[in-house]
């Protein structure tokens, strides 16, 4: 596409508010569009698609990844489009910001059952275009996208010839295994390559049909980046595509909350053929949530000479400074003359030679649950796996003879604090001459044996630090820790591990604080010092200090990593040697605080990310009055070069006093007049938090925000016209999901709540007629759906007491959006018509239905 350069300037859409009305008409009939083609669908279908449709927010994010021209063709490929929701979200900014710019859409889509949405959502962008004076025209191709791609063909009709290249193509691709004989895997041996999941097959033929220079823009699991079986896909991709720009986001259940997914996602945007110097890596907790965006060198996502090409995702500075660090290490596995394998024993194929409990012919078997506090506990009586194998000829080649291994998960859970979980075994924990390792188990060993104990301590404690969690989850998008991945990293010296090791008391596994502790000092520090080219960028004590003093002052994690402590390290004129005692508080900019990291500490960070470190430390400082703005100047303007802070004099006499005996006491009188971070904003959402007076005159607060001020009416309105007299047993408030916990009176009622469940937001208990009343502030999940009323069947199945489903809205017009939605046999109640019900019942008014049997 000719003109595919910058992004195109935003036009000011607040001075065409008809343009605006008539776009947000587009979107939120592609939405309830969305909403019914989902509530229709068969889940069992829907997982053998592997086909999640993108909510409208998310579809508008991913819009906002290309770069679009200012006019000319625009060709756009949407395969496996569902209900269209990709394509309306990207005519949607282009008539916002490039109305000269005609689009031809090719939506490709196999399921019959989505054609007349989806035709209906292309026909909207079509007519929405001619009224805003746009152009957008389409075709829709009724096959499967996979066999079309490959074979260039389909059953398209409306162009007078099919486009054989596209300028972009956006695409939230299905998930799903692909078999080895399958005809997907077939059809992608004719691009020379191999996949071992659906959505990589969608990725690679996606990026076939690109122009030179075409983008590709896609909201795809992270799981690709490493692992041994998607190598073959990153080769071929990443000599083919050049990375532009990756999103990143904590909070796995964000991007399809409305459908219960739970997936490491981002959002990937690629050039064809054009790789450029650096990489944009935007991270955030969730779509609509604050986002940091730093640039990183290219060779730093996807490393030159690296066999397995692995994709790297720093997400923050601190993760870039890790990724360093790890290139420096001197040492590979093989370079320490140890291997790293998955445990032989398989449980199904070896079914016949376990046993629940050990006995005169069978050996220890190890399961990940042995595992625990840093140590092997067997045998474990109430362990739902065996904890013994058989000791025959038909199970040898699967026994390792006893000694000392290290043992990591290859599974961790997905909340689990750290990825890589490493422990040590020893014989005196097991008995006998030989041990079987359960495959779910990676263990290292030297050539099948057991290893030196003080460099096995050594490289438990390394793989357990912080330090290598950050990196390796730069490049593991989930929770699957393979031996290749083990083997893929560097390692410190054996002098280094056995440094690590001695210091591992018997019997006393160090703590997450000592191991970090242990790890800059004998691995870091120590390496940084002796090796000519090794690790340059050691953490000096007087940085670990900071961190900890950073916490004395009562600042949240973010602003005690290593960045902010630099920061303050910088602020007080300190050099890495000198004591607290000497600080100083000289007035600097954000450019001279870079500076003298550069200067003092080795720290290069570059240009672009000044913002994070005014953004995300400096003005957390400041708001907690560590630091004071403009010393010289107050009122000097925001977007002055000149800005400027310094440490404030009270804060200054305490950190003069830090290591001394006169430290307790000065911090203690100094958080009394100002508390803190922490503590300041605790007090601020304490301040904020909403009243609420529960039937029977109990008080309560509701943490401000969310679906909360709805809440608040729901138990003050709807309790007191349709459940008079009855009993609130349970508040979800927004902030703290326990806020209102009657567990004895739910338990004597039959019902036991899954802590990780999808709660309702509000249950009442109406003794007299023994009902209870579940329900949902729509705008948090939106309504109780024909899915959602099978959920909550599900969770309440042991109730005693009827069931009454109640959808909460704050106004009717409200409602109106979700009505399509609505599952039969529950209610719908809207805050500003309180004394009303509108009833999805059929044959009665509030009450509970009873299941036909």
């Amino acid at each position: 596409m000719a003109g595919i350069g910058r992004h195109s300037r935003l036009r000011d859409v607040t001075a065409h508010p008809k343009l605006d009305l008539v776009i947000e008409g587009l979107l939120s009939r592609t939405e309830a569009r969305r909403g019914a083609l989902m509530q229709a669908m068969d889940p069992v279908r829907q997982r053998i698609l592997g086909q999640y449709f993108t909510p409208r927010v998310v579809a508008e994010r991913i819009a906002t990844e290309p770069r679009l021209p200012d006019g000319g063709v625009l060709r756009l490929l949407d395969p496996g489009a569902g209900s269209g929701s990709l394509t309306a979200a990207l005519v949607a900014r282009v008539l916002r910001e490039c109305p000269g710019l005609r689009v031809e859409v090719t939506a490709v889509e196999v399921e019959q059952a989505f054609h007349e949405q989806l035709y209906a959502t292309l026909q909207d962008c079509r007519d929405t275009a001619r009224t805003a004076g746009g152009d957008v025209d389409f075709v829709i191709v009724k096959a499967d996208f996979v066999e079309w791609s490959a074979d260039h063909a389909g059953s398209a009709i409306g162009f007078h010839e099919q486009p054989a290249r596209f300028d972009l193509v956006v695409q939230n691709p299905p998930y799903g295994k692909v078999g080895r004989n399958s005809s997907v895997r077939a059809a992608l041996r004719q691009l020379g390559l191999d996949v071992p999941n659906l959505y990589a097959a969608f990725l690679a033929l996606s990026t076939a049909l690109l122009a030179e220079g075409g983008q590709l823009v896609a909201i795809t699991p992270r799981s690709f980046a490493n692992g041994a079986y998607f190598r073959s896909f990153r080769e071929w991709l990443f000599a083919r595509l050049g990375i532009d720009r990756i999103s990143v986001f904590q909070d796995r259940g964000a991007l399809f909350a409305d459908l219960s997914v739970l997936q490491e996602n981002i959002i990937l945007a690629g050039t064809l053929g054009r790789r450029p110097d650096k990489v944009a890596v935007v991270a955030s907790r969730g779509y609509a949530d604050p986002a940091h965006e730093h640039w990183v060198d290219y060779a730093e996502i996807i490393r030159p000479g690296d066999a397995e090409a692995f994709l790297h995702v720093p997400t923050d500075v601190d993760d870039g400074h890790a990724a360093s660090l790890f290139a420096d290490l001197p040492a590979s596995l093989a370079d320490l003359g140890l291997k790293v394998s998955t445990g032989k024993v398989v449980d199904f194929r070896a079914k016949h030679a376990l046993r629940a409990m050990p006995s005169g012919d069978t050996v220890p078997l190890i399961y990940p649950g042995h595992l625990r506090d840093g140590r092997v506990q067997w045998p474990l009586p109430d362990y739902r796996k065996p904890n013994a194998i058989v000791a025959d000829g038909s199970t040898a080649s699967l026994m390792l003879p006893a000694g000392v291994y290290v043992l990591v998960k290859r599974f961790s859970a997905k909340e689990e604090t750290r990825r890589v979980v490493a422990t040590v075994v020893h014989p005196t924990d097991l008995p006998g001459d030989t041990i079987g390792i359960e495959n779910h188990l990676n263990v290292f060993h030297d050539n099948g044996a057991g290893l030196d104990e003080v460099v096995a301590n050594g490289l438990a404690v390394w793989l357990n630090s912080n330090l290598l969690d950050t990196h390796f989850r730069q490049f593991s998008g989930h929770t699957q820790v393979n031996a290749t991945d083990l083997r893929n990293l560097r390692y410190p010296d054996t002098a280094h591990l056995r440094r690590l090791g001695e210091n591992v008391q018997p019997g006393q596994w160090p703590t997450q604080a000592e191991i970090d502790v242990l790890v800059h000092q004998h691995v870091l520090a120590e390496a940084g010092a002796t090796q000519q080219g090794g690790i340059v960028s050691q953490v000096p004590e007087s940085v670990q200090q900071a961190r900890k003093l950073l916490k004395t002052f009562n600042f949240d994690d973010e602003r005690c990593n290593e960045r902010s402590a630099l920061v303050l390290r910088a602020l007080l004129g300190l050099l890495p040697d000198e004591p607290w005692s000497q600080a100083t508080n000289p007035t600097l900019r954000t450019v001279e605080i870079m500076d003298s990291l550069r200067q003092h500490y080795g720290r290069d960070y570059k240009p672009n990310t000044r913002e994070t470190i005014r953004r995300q430390t400096l003005h957390q400082f400041a708001a907690a009055g560590l630091v004071v703005q403009n010393p010289d100047k107050p009122d000097r303007p925001i977007n002055s070069p000149r800005w400027c802070y310094q440490i404030s004099d009270p804060a200054l006499a305490v950190i003069r006093s830090y290591g001394s005996e006169e430290f307790d006491t000065t911090i203690r009188n100094y958080l009394i007049d100002l508390p803190g971070q922490l503590d300041a904003y605790a007090a601020e959402r304490k301040m904020r938090r909403i009243p609420v007076v529960l039937p029977g005159g109990r008080k309560v607060t509701l943490s401000p925000g969310g679906q909360n001020e709805l809440l608040n009416v729901m138990i003050k309105d709807f309790c007191s016209y349709f459940t008079p007299g009855g009993m609130v047993l349970y508040v979800g408030d927004a902030g703290d999901k326990w806020s209102v916990f009657e567990k004895k009176a739910l338990t004597d009622l039959g019902v036991v709540l899954d802590p990780h469940g999808k709660i309702p937001d509000l249950i009442v208990y109406m003794p007299d007629r023994n009902w209870l009343v579940l329900l949902e502030a729509a705008p948090k999940h939106g309504p109780i759906d024909a899915k959602r009323h099978t959920e909550l069947r599900t969770l309440f199945a042991g109730s005693t007491a009827g069931l009454v489903f109640v959808t909460c809205f704050p106004t009717r017009q409200n409602a109106r959006k979700y009505l399509h939605q609505i599952a039969w046999e529950t209610e719908v109640w809207c805050a500003d018509n309180p004394t009303h019900m509108i009833h999805f019942n059929g044959e009665r008014f509030l009450g509970p239905y009873l299941l036909e049997t």
